[in-house]
């Protein structure tokens, strides 16, 4: 994906996911949403330590470009689950193997943005059974080290160990330095939008899923109201 000057332009760009981005201008500060871009100014991507701190100025009058890459759903079945077992000699989990080949295409661009499909687990207990999903902590550093800057977390599997599991996912992301745009474990701590820079340009993410939980069909529990995005596209670069 790639963005030119203050306009925002959104395509899936790594083989391994779709995401969608909508266009924003901005001219302010304040909140954002989403990931991803392409700009050329200096420096490379990285992440706010939280969505609670104050976002970057926006550049204004600026031309330029930022590279943008995306991935769709990043999931630990049982069976990988038990193979990172074993890489690792039974002691934890190892998964850098399963990206080695596709490694310098996740490291590729100025800021790099996942889909975390699963939640992740601080103590690698309750990990996955089929279509009910949990990863170790390993896996997200794991995800930090190939490259990517942050995840999008709203996803269908987002409540499959509950608000525990919420709460102990972005635990786990923000101790490994990956940014998590989707809901919160509480009403009382924020979860949109996050924010990026990349060489000079301010970039948001939001992260929204049709479900939470794959019991409840189409409930938008916690997750943003699409209007979301006008709200935010007027404080930043670029909004995804």
């Amino acid at each position: 994906m790639r963005i030119r000057g203050r306009a925002a332009a959104a395509a899936p760009l790594i083989s391994l996911l779709a995401l969608t981005a909508c266009s924003g201008s901005s001219h302010d500060t304040g909140g954002a949403s989403s990931s991803g871009a392409s700009s050329s100014s200096g420096g490379s991507a990285s992440p706010s330590a939280s969505s609670s701190v104050a976002p970057p100025e926006p550049v204004k009058n600026k031309p330029g470009s930022i590279t943008i890459g995306a991935s769709g759903d990043l999931i630990v079945h049982p069976s990988i689950t038990q193979m990172a077992r074993r890489a690792a000699g039974g002691t934890g989990y190892r998964f850098d193997q399963f990206f080695g080949q596709i490694s310098p295409v996740t490291k590729a661009g100025d800021l790099r943005i996942c889909q975390m499909e699963n939640p992740l687990s601080r103590d690698d207990t309750n990990l996955a059974r089929e279509l009910s999903f949990n990863a170790p902590h390993e896996f997200a550093t794991t995800v930090k080290s190939i490259g990517f800057d942050g995840c999008s977390t709203a996803n269908n599997h987002a409540y499959d160990r509950g608000l525990s599991g919420l709460a102990s996912t972005r635990s786990v992301m923000a101790a490994n330095g990956l940014q998590a745009a989707g809901p919160a474990a509480s009403a009382g701590e924020k979860g949109q939008p996050v924010f990026y820079e990349a060489k000079g340009f301010k970039v948001a993410q939001l992260s929204y899923s049709y479900t939470l939980d794959n019991r409840i069909n189409g409930d938008q529990i916690g997750t943003p109201r699409c209007d979301d995005q006008a709200r935010w596209s007027s404080h930043c670069d670029s909004l995804i």
